[in-house]
This record gives structure tokens, C-alpha cells and sequence, in this order.
């Protein structure tokens, strides 16, 4: 069990930053809604726009951003209500919602705020809750990859429950189904009168089996299992999706100790992009 990674895989959304979704602006100004305490988003953006504010309204995970973002000096980080913050009107190129809204109770009141704080042409950015998958690395084996698909969806639903439980309240998964859900492509913008832009983009990484848990970690539910029940129950729940991997795989437990066993990691994003007429 030693050999089973636990630490902490970035999050790369270098597919974002710069691109498409941003249209032709040059932002000067960019808020990201929601930053969860890890900042990775917030960090990419950084490195392509003047400024970036970063808020939650989580003290703690504001703290642990502060944290992750030391040093970037055109990052600020703050703890607001996102439904009422205290920014000037039209002070805003972007604002960016990752996985986020599903979460916002009162999302008319955050819409309303959104439209207040963008500029005439800015944009309102909501990355969607990405679809999961994993696959062989080789990308030709499709009956293992049915296969994989099969015991990664029952470990999920079966080892994780009660968070999935507690997780998707009937709040959450109404505003999910309303505002969040990759299926919400019919092109309706969030916005009365803002014009709307769909994107996916499917993001694929060639990962070791043994890079498992640090991925699963990314996910709050998983996070919350860890704070409940431990590290090592954690461990031992995911190592036995590691061995069900292996054994579709057709490879031994112990090839693990000898050499590197990859899966392709598939990674789903839809983007909403809602625009504000000039």
C-alpha cells in the first residue's frame, strides 16, 4: 500500500486561458467566482490577463488560495457573497464560474450581479461539471474500455454514497439540472438578451493507475470521505478500483511495484459562454 500516490495533481487549464472562449478582448480584469481554495484556475489565468480577482465565500478556502497563490502579484483574493459584492459596475472583462454554480443558492440574484458587474461586450464564463473517464492508454481496446467505464461508475456510486448523498442536495442538483448539466446545449442564455456560445473540449492525459487517488482527491466528495473516515480508508477503497483496473487490464498487482502501468484519463468540459451586448 505504500506505493499508492496520494499528493496533489495541478488541475491544467491551459485549455482556457487565452482562448476561444475569451473572444477577441484583451482583458484587463478578470473575477473568478467560486476559487475553492486550491487556485489553479486563478494561477492559469495570471499568467495570460493584467488582473484576476479570486472569491469565495468560504473563509477557509480563501485562506488556503492566499495560500496556493503567494507571489503572483495581479492575483487578489477576497471573501465575498457573490450575489452582492461591493465592486463598481462594469468593472469586469470576464467572471468565470468553474463547477460552481450548481452550488450558488439564489442564482437569479447572482445573475443579476453578474450583469451589473460585466462590461458592455464582457463575458460570463461557466464551466460546466466535466465528465470523467477512464480509458486504455493505448485507445484501441474497446471492450476494456466498456469494461473500465462499468467499474469506475459502481466504484463512484457504491464507495462514496453517502457524500454523493449529501453532496447533491435537492438545492444542488436543481440548479445543476437548470444551470450546470454538459446536457444544457440547446444554445439559452443564462442571461435576458445576452447572445450564447457552447464549447466542449475534451481534455486526455496519459496517467499511471497509481495517480488514481490524487485524481479522485480533486473531487469534493472524495475530499469529504478523507475528513470523515481517513486517509487510509481512502486508500484502501481505491486501491481495490486499482486492482478491478489491473485485472481488465490483464496485469498482475505486483507488475505495479516494477514498472508503469497507464490509462488515459478523459476529461469532458462544456463551456457556457454568455455574452452582454454593447
Amino acid at each position: 500500500m505504500s506505493s499508492i500516490s496520494s499528493g496533489r495533481i495541478e488541475q491544467d487549464f491551459s485549455f482556457l486561458v487565452g482562448s476561444s472562449v475569451f473572444g477577441d478582448l484583451h482583458l484587463s480584469r478578470v473575477l473568478e467566482v467560486g476559487c475553492g481554495g486550491r487556485g489553479d484556475l486563478a494561477r492559469h489565468l495570471a499568467t495570460v490577463y493584467d488582473a484576476v480577482v479570486a472569491i469565495d465565500s468560504d473563509l477557509d478556502c480563501v485562506r488556503m488560495t492566499e495560500s496556493a497563490l503567494t507571489g503572483l502579484e495581479n492575483v487578489q483574493v477576497l471573501q465575498t457573497d457573490a450575489r452582492a459584492t461591493e465592486f463598481e459596475s462594469s468593472s469586469f472583462d470576464a467572471i468565470v464560474a468553474c463547477r460552481t454554480l450548481h452550488f450558488v443558492c439564489g442564482v437569479q440574484s447572482f445573475l443579476q450581479e453578474v450583469d451589473r458587474l460585466l462590461k458592455p461586450g464582457g463575458r460570463l464564463i461557466v464551466l460546466n461539471y466535466p465528465l470523467f473517464e477512464v480509458k486504455t492508454a493505448g485507445g484501441n481496446g474497446a471492450t476494456m474500455d466498456r469494461q473500465l467505464e462499468g467499474v469506475v461508475s459502481a466504484f463512484c456510486g457504491e464507495a462514496f454514497k453517502e457524500e454523493l448523498s449529501a453532496y447533491w442536495s435537492d438545492q444542488v442538483a436543481e440548479n445543476f439540472c437548470r444551470f450546470s448539466d454538459p446536457d444544457r446545449r440547446t444554445g439559452r442564455p443564462l442571461l435576458p438578451g445576452y447572445s450564447s456560445e457552447v464549447f466542449s473540449v475534451t481534455i486526455k492525459k496519459v496517467r499511471n493507475v497509481l495517480d488514481l487517488p490524487a485524481l479522485l482527491l480533486d473531487s469534493a466528495v472524495c475530499r469529504q470521505f478523507v475528513n470523515k473516515h481517513g486517509e487510509e480508508e481512502f486508500k484502501v477503497r481505491v486501491w481495490d478500483l486499482q486492482r478491478k483496473i489491473l485485472l481488465i487490464l490483464k496485469r498482475e498487482v505486483e507488475d505495479v511495484y516494477f514498472e508503469e502501468i497507464d490509462v488515459m484519463i478523459c476529461t469532458d468540459f462544456y463551456i457556457e459562454t454568455s455574452i452582454k451586448p454593447h
